[in-house]
């Protein structure tokens, strides 16, 4: 199968989506500047995980590797297809190798090959792995990731977007290192100066610290739910403090 017949839109990254709110903070927290750096966030929908990803790669000046997971990509050999595409097309190389090697390589050689022509590259390298839950009950894939997790050259990163944990076996030993972080539904909720600025950046209205408080207080800082509440116009009567809305 040759590249360019693959589906080419799970390496492109999408398009920043209006009303996003930019969280500083998180994606100072992500792009730390250690050297082979793991970031996993994890946390359910309507976290902003994807959005925040995709802030960062808008954001950098390197080279940007995207793929966006589903269930087809447990396969090691598929997801190597996809990864290779998206390294080719953020370092403009013509010269790695063809689908028949792909075919008959181990796939951590193969890996090894593609973190090989990243660490060549004179800049910073990011390698995104978008809704990385689909995948998480391939062993094959999650030995592979962890393979590259613990060998990632200096100048790159690795960015992990997912709702489940991805059971890195490497990841407690690389953040002990402090070459890896997490950030989860807790770091991603919504604080008070955030919702109060999403609201006066996007709905034109200058709440008070009250009626924010009360919206955190509603939805848990759940930025999916404080959008809707403040769409559908329910600050005047905010339900009572509750999980539902962030299940």
């Amino acid at each position: 199968m040759d590249d360019w017949a693959a589906f080419i839109a799970k390496t492109l990254v999408p398009h920043r989506r209006p009303e996003t709110l930019r969280r500083q903070r998180l994606l100072d927290s992500i792009a730390g500047r250690a050297p082979g750096r793991v970031a996993v966030v994890r946390a359910p929908a309507g976290y902003g995980k994807t959005t925040l990803l995709v802030e960062l790669a808008h954001d950098t000046a390197g080279a940007v590797c995207w793929v966006s997971l589903d269930h087809w990509d447990s396969d090691a050999s598929t997801f190597l297809r996809y990864l290779r595409l998206a390294v080719r097309r953020s370092l403009d190389a013509t010269d790695l190798r063809s689908e028949t090697d792909l075919a008959q390589q181990e796939p951590r050689i193969l890996l090894a090959g593609l973190m090989g022509s990243l660490s060549a590259f004179d800049g910073e390298a990011w390698i995104f792995l978008d809704d990385f839950h689909e995948v998480a009950n391939s062993q094959e894939l999650i030995s592979l990731v962890d393979y590259a997790a613990q060998r990632l050259p200096p100048n790159c990163h690795l960015i992990i977007g997912t709702r489940t944990p991805p059971n890195l076996p490497s990841l407690p030993k690389l953040q002990l290192e402090g070459r890896a972080v997490q950030l989860d539904q807790r770091d991603l909720a919504f604080t008070l100066d955030e919702v109060k600025q999403y609201y006066r950046s996007f709905l034109g209205d200058d709440v008070s610290d009250e009626a924010a408080q009360g919206v955190l207080n509603a939805t848990q800082g759940w930025p999916a739910g404080v959008a809707l509440l403040g769409h559908r116009g329910g600050l005047d009567d905010l339900p009572e403090p509750s999980g539902a809305l962030s299940e």
